[in-house]
């Protein structure tokens, strides 16, 4: 039998309770379970975690940073669709961890953290050539909307049930599926433009009418 070790890092149990969650979900994952794991009594867990819900919850923000990390490499040379290839990948080989991630345990760490991985996200695409020229709110509606195609991709490949199965069908799927959104949206956006210079231009013919209807110029004037 091996060797009880002294001292655990906090970084050494994370690790440990992380590979558990990974293979297994959270189901299994507990105080006892992880100290079995590094053969050790619970004492060393407990010096780092109050109970176990902050242990998960390292857990949780190591799987989100693993998540940042898969959708950051470098794919295709096109950083928002390597993002989107990222994320099918994860679902697809990190099943556990994808479950983990969208499940309902902590929603509020959920919610602060998501925004923060999020934020991430977005800064990597600063400068970005397709979102060039694009308001603020026109680039958030494209993002998000091509982040609730590739969620549900992500949750059919993760569970089983989606019909495109091999890695390159769902790159070819998804480049397809991001110029469609992309083109609609912003032939949307450039019509509602349209729109409004139209309707300003209306209000002002009109109320220059107006101004000669009802100001009209004085004798002599």
């Amino acid at each position: 039998m091996a060797a009880r070790k002294a001292q655990f890092s906090r970084k050494e149990i994370v690790e440990t309770a992380f590979e558990m969650v990974r293979e297994n979900g959270w189901k299994g994952l507990s105080v006892p379970a992880v100290a079995k794991a590094i053969n050790s009594s619970t004492m060393p867990v407990y010096s780092h975690f109050k109970n176990v819900s902050e242990l998960e919850d390292a857990v949780y923000l190591k799987a989100l940073d693993c998540l940042a990390s898969c959708m950051s490499i470098e794919r295709s040379g096109d950083k928002w669709l390597d993002h989107g290839i990222g994320y099918l990948r994860f679902a697809s080989e990190e099943t556990h961890l994808f479950r983990c991630l969208f499940d309902s345990r902590n929603p509020e760490l959920q919610r602060d953290s998501l925004q923060k991985w999020n934020q991430l996200m977005v800064a990597q695409l600063t400068d970005y050539p397709l979102f060039e020229g694009m308001s603020d709110e026109q680039i958030r509606i494209i993002r998000y909307s091509r982040f609730m195609l590739i969620y549900g991709m992500a949750s059919g490949i993760n569970n089983g049930w989606h019909s495109i199965k091999t890695e390159e069908e769902q790159v070819r799927f998804l480049r397809k599926a991001t110029k469609a959104l992309y083109d609609g949206l912003k032939a949307q956006f450039e019509a509602e433009e349209q729109e409004e210079k139209c309707v300003n231009r209306s209000y002002q013919s009109l109320h220059a009418v107006n101004r000669i209807l009802l100001w009209p110029k004085r004798p002599g004037n």
